[in-house]
């Protein structure tokens, strides 16, 4: 049966409140003006109330006080003192010099409103002052470099990666091409992209094998000859993939499958795998094999890695974005916006964009190490100051995730993702899955460590130390490029 309050008898619906919220008085400026001296707030209520208002200095504190400083002195002082006293002597003298002795001893006397330990829900009680526990110390700060120290620019030796996927085993007579923001299609003559999309249509929706939709396409390239001769330049393609890749559908042309090292995950472009001297990798102490050799059914000589990590060009990624019709007005434009509104308490925030840190953002900076192992970003040779990140239009703050899922279900098996979502897109439109870029998917079968992860990461890394200094894109508006 639960237990009456002190106050008084109080409804239902009041006392399981209070069971559910426990109210402690709450004697600040404002509340103690109240016939009662107090109100009783929640815990969150008085903080707000001693914040907003401040701390009635009460008779009690002030006795509590001169108490706290008379008992001080007193062991201060020593025995012999304190038979010298005179018993009439005023409270207030006492006070005062008990303070001017605290005042040299340094004693903190501030005193703080805490519910005591063990406080019983369904009872008013009435806060105990006492003094509030030292802090802390907080920990040592490190030394400043010295302005005498010598740097020197980290280079990662990085340029734009290529956008195409170098297929290493591919027996078609046809080499891969080179892709392009505008498919190669579009350049061609209308009989030609024609059969190109009949027979992508006839393999991907009447279930058509690759075969017949090469055959097929071959067919009506010949009829279209008969009219008039095939053009020579762009010579057309007669094969189902290579008709893909014109019309820019194939995305296989769009995957990087780096080699990876089974040890220490170590990245090789494919280029860099065929210049390797040995299929050993070649970080210092890492045994790992890399890759085998074998002969294909074209007696082709092949290196065929253990392991691969396929990943996607965050550049060609936004570039094709930025293409697409209306994509470039979504980016928001932050270059009106005033910068710390989050200062002012009653301003709402609605998105990260509201934030102080997202007007604080550098770019056109170059990173350097120092001799004792400090790391600085200064501005770059031509700008005296570091530009914002927001006084660009299209300055896009981009978001990295990486989460691991299990993709077998009879065994353990982890693999993980890594997408990237800009922020500069509306809430509604940051995470379609049209507007996120699936950089890399992580090979298995266990979760990377923190050497493994960072030579995946290694390739997106590099292309966002060039973004940082900015790329040229294409806008698609209103139609034209």
């Amino acid at each position: 049966m639960p237990r009456p309050s002190k106050s008084g008898p109080s409804n239902p619906s009041s006392s399981k409140t209070s069971r559910s919220t426990p109210r402690f008085k709450c004697i600040c400026a404002r509340c103690s003006l109240t016939s009662a001296g107090y109100v009783l707030q929640t815990a969150q209520e008085i903080r707000r109330h001693n914040d907003r208002y401040g701390r009635k200095k009460t008779q009690r504190r002030t006795t509590t006080n001169a108490t706290l400083a008379t008992q001080a002195a007193t062991s201060t002082a020593g025995p012999s003192r304190q038979t010298q006293g005179s018993e009439t002597q005023a409270p207030q003298a006492q006070a005062t010099h008990s303070r001017r002795l605290l005042d040299l001893l340094d004693v903190n006397l501030d005193f703080v409103l805490e519910p005591p330990r063990g406080f019983d829900e369904d009872e008013d009680e009435e806060f105990e002052l006492r003094p509030p526990t030292p802090r802390p110390q907080s920990p040592l700060r490190l030394p400043t470099p010295p302005l005498e120290q010598r740097w020197h620019r980290v280079d990662l030796g990085v340029c734009v990666p290529g956008e195409t996927a170098i297929n290493l085993d591919d027996d078609d007579d046809e080499p891969d091409e080179e892709p392009t923001l505008l498919p190669r299609a579009f350049k061609e003559r209308p009989e030609v992209r024609n059969a190109y999309l009949r027979a992508v249509l006839a393999n991907v929706f009447s279930k058509v094998s690759v075969a017949d939709a090469s055959d097929l396409l071959s067919a009506m390239l010949d009829n279209a000859s008969i009219i008039r001769p095939l053009p020579d330049h762009p010579r057309p393609v007669r094969t189902l993939k290579s008709a893909k890749q014109r019309l820019g559908i194939d995305p296989d042309q769009y995957i990087i499958k780096y080699a990876v090292c089974p040890d220490c995950w170590k990245h090789y472009h494919p280029t860099d795998l065929q210049t390797l001297m040995s299929p050993v990798c070649s970080v210092d102490g890492c045994s790992g094999v890399i890759y085998e050799d074998f002969i294909n059914a074209r007696c082709k000589h092949i290196r065929k890695p253990f392991k691969l990590h396929p990943q996607v060009s965050i550049i060609a990624s936004l570039r094709r974005m930025f293409m697409r019709p209306g994509f470039a007005r979504m980016i928001r434009d932050s270059r009106a916006d005033v910068p710390d509104r989050d200062v002012d308490e009653h301003f709402v925030m609605r998105d990260m964009h509201d934030g102080s840190l997202w007007h604080e953002l550098n770019t056109h900076t170059v990173r350097e190490v120092g001799e004792h192992g400090h790391v600085r970003d200064r501005p770059e040779d031509d700008h005296d100051t570091a530009p914002k990140l927001t006084s660009h239009r299209y300055g896009l703050h981009l978001t990295c995730n990486i989460d691991w899922m299990g993709v077998l279900e009879n065994r353990p098996h982890s693999t993980g993702a890594m997408y990237i979502a800009i922020n500069n897109l509306p809430r509604e439109h940051r995470f379609l899955q049209s507007n996120v870029i699936c950089a890399s998917v992580m090979p298995g079968p266990k979760e990377p460590d923190v050497r493994q992860i960072s030579h995946c990461m290694e390739p997106c890394t590099k292309e966002i130390s060039i973004l940082r200094n900015g790329i040229t894109l294409c806008l698609m508006s209103n139609g034209n490029h």
